[in-house]
């Protein structure tokens, strides 16, 4: 191993121990050596064995492809296919995300980030109806269902594999994590488009069904107003609300927890890639922290700012809706 992949090893060690002075006394005990011997180590004097190496990586969770790719311009991600013709899979990844979160909420300091290119899952979730939709979406795209299929038809058969707890566990703890969201005046834009896509192509043979998606949509955006207005969700988790004039491109989600990082970007409309790379989350919170510096924090500004925002929003609703009635 190189004294450079060696150096990398130790501030990766530093950088997850919460306190950095007593770092060689941590290793000292986890390899059962002196902290002289340890010191000897860092300072590149004595080579790190092999067990030695994977002991550490084991224990502090440092990703060992990252480490041994030093130099290079590859990353690596992780993607499930999320596909509703294989159920368990799309269950499965649910669960990853529950698990997530669930590990997130016992951590001590925990805060996600959520650049809101589109409306985040945690929002949707809440809204069986609206989830369902975005699943019908998704199928359609892929060609994965028939094309004649009914909105109505397909949620029938969604409701079969009881996926609406794991939807409101997952609403449940993600209100107990701090979270900050990036939104823009669009981000409702492509949920308003499709909607009323599928409403000219007569995807909703129930007029009752526009209706309830509707209702859904106003609650959804009056319940991240009471967040964004309380600064917290939940009763006392902390929450903040940026309105940012920059184009995001695309939702991506930061994940921060006892000093582990995880970064997952949309792909599609429900699908994603996630990874752990150091290189790519540092650089991603930089960025993050530009758009916040660029942004106006909704929790914080004018109340003339804050309510401007919501009211376009909900009239936005207002005029799908005058669109859904006309077409009945």
């Amino acid at each position: 191993m190189s004294m450079k992949l060696q150096q990398r090893v130790f501030d990766e060690v530093k950088r997850k121990i919460e306190s950095t002075a007593n770092w060689a006394c941590q290793l000292a005990s986890l390899l059962c050596l002196t902290r002289d011997a340890v010191y000897r180590r860092e300072r590149g004097e004595v080579l790190l064995n092999i067990d030695e190496l994977e002991l550490i990586i084991t224990t502090y969770g440092i990703d060992a492809e990252d480490l041994f790719n030093l130099g290079s311009n590859n990353l690596r991600f992780r993607f499930v296919n999320i596909n509703i013709s294989h159920i368990e899979r799309y269950k499965s990844y649910l669960e990853d995300i529950k698990s997530l979160l669930k590990q997130m909420y016992s951590a001590e300091k925990k805060e996600i980030i959520f650049c809101a290119d589109d409306i985040p899952i945690f929002h949707f979730m809440g809204f069986p109806e609206l989830t369902y939709f975005k699943l019908y979406v998704w199928s359609q795209s892929l060609k994965n269902i028939n094309n004649a299929l009914p909105f109505e038809d397909f949620v029938y058969e969604m409701k079969k594999y009881n996926l609406e707890a794991l939807f409101y566990e997952i609403v449940e703890l993600y209100k107990k994590v701090p979270s900050r969201e990036i939104w823009t005046k669009s981000t409702i834009d492509s949920t308003l488009i499709l909607l009323e896509y599928y409403d000219q192509i007569g995807s909703f043979s129930d007029p009752l069904t526009k209706r309830r998606l509707v209702e859904q949509l106003r609650s959804l955006i009056a319940g991240l107003q009471e967040w964004t207005l309380k600064e917290s969700k939940n009763g006392n988790v902390f929450f903040d609300l940026y309105l940012t004039p920059i184009d995001l491109g695309l939702s991506q989600m930061l994940c921060v927890f006892d000093g582990k990082y995880f970064a997952s970007l949309k792909l599609y409309t429900i699908n994603s890639i996630t990874t752990t790379d150091s290189r790519y989350i540092e650089d991603n919170i930089n960025w993050m922290k530009a758009i916040m510096n660029k942004s106006s924090c909704l929790s914080r500004t004018s109340e003339k700012e804050r309510v401007q925002f919501f009211k376009s929003m909900q009239d936005e609703v207002s005029l799908l809706q005058k669109k859904f009635s006309n077409s009945v």
